[in-house]
């Protein structure tokens, strides 16, 4: 550890160790695109390119410049062009994070298992006609999320992490297209889900109490 902190240039403590998670989960499974793309085969070449080749602009490109910038080999591409951060091996170092030309990467305490994988700005089918994992904004996981700890913010789910001691995989388990997922390891690999009916959206747990 202290070697590490020495390489980063700062100091060894007791902190909660951190790793790089990515905000989006659709692949190219689940992702549509929009262009055939034949140029240089980076994600910051692509993103200069009508903002990269899937329908949504706020995806992960797929490119592997986070697998190729990663200094300690703490992240691979997986079959589905998505970047795999091995938790082991991640020293939140930080250069997926500065690499990424979409800012998907974030540095987060291996505790905080809840979490959104998405970054899209858009609602309803809207969303989901362009990726089959996004965020919809239905709202049904603030719904069953403990009071205070998530609300909706500009049609994303916004997590309170000073309250991560109330957060349990139920939180996610009404989530329509896996946006929102528990995270026991690494992302895209092992994440908890109970097939469980969705069922309506009782209520929206935010500043305005709406009722939906």
């Amino acid at each position: 550890i202290e070697l590490i902190a020495e390489f980063l240039g700062v100091e060894a403590g007791e902190q909660e160790k951190k790793v790089a998670r990515l905000l989006c989960g659709g692949g190219k499974l689940e992702a549509q695109h929009k262009i055939n793309y034949q140029g240089q085969e980076t994600c910051r070449a692509l993103a200069v390119v009508s903002s990269g080749n899937k329908a949504c602009v706020w995806g992960c490109l797929g490119l592997a410049d986070c697998e190729r910038a990663c200094t300690f080999d703490a992240i691979h591409m997986n079959s589905n062009n998505l970047p795999v951060v091995d938790v082991d091996k991640c020293t939140a170092c930080g250069d997926c994070v500065e690499i990424c030309p979409k800012d998907l990467f974030v540095l987060m305490p291996i505790s905080y298992k809840l979490m959104v994988q998405c970054k899209s700005l858009l609602e309803g089918e809207e969303a989901e006609n362009l990726c089959a994992v996004a965020c919809n904004a239905c709202g049904r996981c603030v719904a069953d999320a403990p009071p205070g700890t998530m609300k909706m913010e500009k049609n994303l789910p916004w997590i309170d992490y000073s309250k991560n001691d109330l957060l349990n995989p139920s939180i996610a388990r009404r989530c329509p297209t896996g946006a929102i997922v528990w995270i026991e390891d690494k992302q895209f690999e092992k994440t908890f889900h109970l097939p469980l009916p969705i069922g309506r959206v009782e209520k929206i747990v935010n500043e305005d109490e709406e009722t939906l």
